[in-house]
């Protein structure tokens, strides 16, 4: 859907700060929309780190390591649904490493 700001017959009326507003709210939700469309749906962060029974930390931390493919949009992230099945699929092992260097 291809909106545009002075296609609404209110924004004649509004001051120039409500129009920049609104202008900002159209271009978040075409950047949304148009993830959306490449990505499949998108999951906010605290649903996912609930799913997955981690803390906040450990999952912006499988996020920096690029274990978990994220877009942070005006300070949220959204995790495609198909990278966090995928994520979810793999097998991972719970628990403290193994220490492999010379216990005693």
């Amino acid at each position: 859907m291809d909106i545009r700001v002075s296609e609404f017959p209110f924004m004649a009326a509004l001051p120039k700060r409500e129009k920049c507003k609104i202008r900002s709210y159209i271009d978040l939700w075409r950047e949304m929309d148009r993830l959306t469309k490449e990505k499949g749906a998108l999951l906010p962060a605290p649903l996912c780190w609930r799913i997955l029974h981690v803390s906040r930390q450990r999952l912006m931390q499988f996020i920096q390591e690029g274990r978990l493919e994220a877009y942070n949009i005006e300070g949220y992230w959204f995790i495609p649904d198909r990278a966090f099945t995928e994520f979810v699929m793999t097998a991972r092992k719970t628990g403290r490493p193994f220490n492999t260097q010379g216990a005693i």
